[in-house]
């Protein structure tokens, strides 16, 4: 999540992709130029099969593939390699390491943030205004047929190039909704805001699954 996402390469199948407009290019430019990403959001899960939605409020930091993820009572910590689920009302962390299938945006949110190039096919759908913003809208269309997703929808704010909006939309129905109420970028983010420190919480309990 989430996370933002580059969102996508600048050199995102350009050959591929029809009347893409400028915007998109210096959006793409200015995520990839960015040290770092600090973002609040909402992400709702809905399945209308299932009539089924529920909404939580979460914050990233993201900085290159590592991110520390706050959402639904967990902090999630990933340094690259090891990831560190943490639940506090539990006093439990679950500790893995990077692979394996995507389910969700929660299973690598930093993802969204990171080069897609060569992954999608990118359609530009419109630019409307929505409370004095003006809001370009894409869809990106997985290449890989195994992705969990159908489609990706991004909205960006023309002005300031900052993402708003993206929703996953899942092959078993589900999407994913990211909401991002505020963007920061370029802030501090050292090395060591990415890892779990057990030693740190008396009594926890430890699920390695390395």
């Amino acid at each position: 999540m989430l996370f933002v996402f580059a969102l996508l390469s600048v050199n995102l199948v350009a050959q591929e992709s029809q009347d893409v407009p400028q915007t998109f290019w210096d959006f793409s430019s200015k995520m990839l130029e960015v040290s770092s990403i600090n973002a609040n959001f909402s992400l709702t899960i809905e399945n209308r099969q299932e009539n089924v939605a529920n909404t939580q409020q979460g914050e990233i930091l993201i900085k290159g593939n590592k991110y520390l993820l706050k959402i639904m009572g967990m902090e999630v910590y990933f340094d690259g390699s090891t990831k560190w689920q943490y639940i506090g009302e539990a006093n439990e962390v679950t500790i893995s390491t990077s692979g394996g299938e995507l389910g969700s945006p929660l299973d690598d949110p930093a993802g969204i943030f990171r080069d897609y190039e060569s992954r999608f096919k990118v359609r530009f759908i419109s630019e409307t205004t929505v409370k004095n913003r003006t809001l370009v809208e894409m869809d990106f269309y997985p290449k890989a047929l195994d992705s969990p997703y159908v489609s990706v929808k991004l909205r960006f704010d023309k002005v300031s190039l900052e993402p708003v909006f993206i929703r996953y939309h899942g092959k078993d129905g589900t999407s994913y909704i990211v909401n991002i109420s505020q963007f920061k970028t370029n802030v501090p983010a050292p090395d060591g805001t990415f890892t779990f420190d057990i030693s740190t919480r008396k009594g926890i309990e430890v699920i390695d699954l390395r």
